[in-house]
């Protein structure tokens, strides 16, 4: 019986365990002048396997002899290394090409979003909106689907009751470049009157009021303390019920001669706003129209009745100041000069 015997020299053995057993490699990454490059990636190539370094740019790895390390960091060039029996790895990332800029790209919930447009752009069903929110114009809808939208009313002067500012994000009609803050409502006011009591005359009426409002304002800074802004919009109002039952015809139902009063609001001015100091010049004009004046008859002394006839145009200026004296004391003074 004969045996075959095959020595195996020993430095063939052990290259052949070092190849395939994993081991930890670190060192650091650093840039030509030998400043720490926090953050920067070391990859095995080929893989998702991965690290990076830390504050003072030293980085661990696990890895196989003979695999490939990839090296890179923002603004310089990459390098590839392959690992050998040395376990301390020590690199200098040469600079690269220098960045214009850092365009950062955020998600978008596809549910709400153009998600394909340049700029964000939200998609608000209305529809939608109205089953499950009590609110009734565009500034209320907004301020309850956007949080970085906020609009309340002003009650400034007689024209700002109509013109709500909005602030996007926290910045206020002053700090926004361009802000335009727009909208249209329409609203139809039914009013019905059944009498079940006939024996004095019938009384039974019905009237729909119906009116456009829009509204429109633009506000431009020019600088960090100075802005300007001007306002358009048009507002209404009903006639009261008792002015709708004074019916001067002596015939049952509503007054027919009374309808709804429209006002022609325009506003414009200057805003000047400093650590301690707000003021604002704003120059006003309202203009109203189917003014209700009231009138009496000689047949029915001591009762007043109602007619659309008038109307009135208000223009003037207001100044506006208030300044912190202290942390806890402040003074504020208003000036307006009206001419009817």
């Amino acid at each position: 019986m004969f045996f075959l015997i095959e020595s195996i020299p020993c430095s063939s053995k052990s290259a052949s365990i070092a190849s395939t057993t994993a081991a930890y490699f670190s060192g650091t990454v650093t840039d030509n002048d030998g400043n720490p490059l926090p953050g920067a990636s070391v990859i095995i190539k080929g893989t998702t396997k991965g690290s990076i370094t830390d504050f003072d740019g030293n980085f661990t790895i696990e890895a196989f002899v003979n695999n490939t390390l990839v090296f890179s960091y923002t603004g310089y060039e990459t390098k590839e290394i392959e690992i050998n029996n040395e376990e301390t790895i020590n690199i200098k990332l040469n600079d690269g090409e220098s960045l214009d800029e850092i365009v950062v790209i955020g998600s978008r919930n596809p549910n709400r979003t153009a998600i394909d447009s340049p700029v964000p752009i939200d998609i608000v069903n209305i529809n939608e909106l109205i089953d499950i929110s009590p609110q009734v114009n565009l500034n209320q809808i907004l301020n309850f689907v956007a949080p970085s939208f906020t609009s309340n009313t002003q009650t400034i002067s007689d024209g700002t009751d109509h013109i709500d500012p909005a602030s996007l994000r926290g910045l206020g009609p002053d700090q926004v470049l361009v802000l335009i803050n727009g909208g249209i409502r329409w609203d139809a006011n039914e009013l019905k009157v059944t009498d079940n009591f006939l024996t004095d005359g019938n009384q039974t009426d019905q009237r729909t009021l119906n009116a456009w409002s829009p509204q429109v304002g633009l506000s431009y800074t020019f600088s960090p303390r100075f802005s300007s802004f001007v306002n358009l919009s048009r507002s209404y109002e009903t006639p009261t019920l008792s002015e709708l039952s004074a019916n001067p015809t002596g015939s049952g139902g509503f007054n027919p001669f009374v309808d709804i009063q429209v006002a022609d609001n325009l506003e414009g001015g200057i805003h000047y706003t400093s650590r301690k100091t707000n003021a604002s010049l704003v120059y006003f004009s309202i203009t109203t129209s189917n003014d209700l004046v009231a009138y009496e008859l000689a047949d029915s002394p001591g009762r007043t009745f109602y007619q659309n006839a008038g109307s009135t145009t208000r223009k003037g200026v207001e100044f506006l100041i208030k300044t912190s004296i202290q942390q806890k004391i402040s003074s504020s003074n208003h000036l307006q000069l009206c001419q009817l």
